[in-house]
């Protein structure tokens, strides 16, 4: 019966490599902007230009499908209708990229009030294709 604050998303992690040997996977990704981070690495709300990698950074105004080929092996097309997209490409071994309703730390940022009325809902679409 009480609105109450909530943000949705998904947080897969994927091989860098299929098999031991396999080519490294390509990551193909455009946003808007890049959400400025403070000193503990929690977005502010402020927007700025996308920098260089590795990330592990919000991003707003995601322009889906994200792409992710393993050469010669698979690709997967990731689609979604959220604005928000979290890509984290710091390990050496996987990568992340995650469809979100609203930046890290929403529910202080950009609260989005769930009513009765209005649920919060979030779609995605895998898309898989083997080469």
């Amino acid at each position: 019966d009480e609105a109450f604050p909530a943000a949705a998303g998904w947080h897969p992690w994927f091989r860098r490599r299929l098999t031991p040997d396999g080519e490294p996977v390509e990551l193909s990704f455009d946003a808007e902007a890049m959400l400025v981070r403070d000193a503990g690495g929690v977005p502010t709300g402020e927007r700025g230009p996308i920098a260089d990698g590795p990330w592990d950074d919000c991003f707003e105004g995601v322009r889906w499908p994200a792409t992710l080929t393993w050469p010669g092996a698979l690709s997967l097309a990731i689609s979604s209708d959220t604005r928000y997209g979290v890509v984290y490409t710091e390990p050496l071994d996987a990568l992340c990229v995650e469809p979100q309703s609203g930046p890290p730390d929403a529910l202080n940022l950009e609260p989005f009030l769930v009513t009765p009325g209005r649920p919060l809902a979030a779609a995605v679409t895998w898309t898989w294709r083997s080469a």
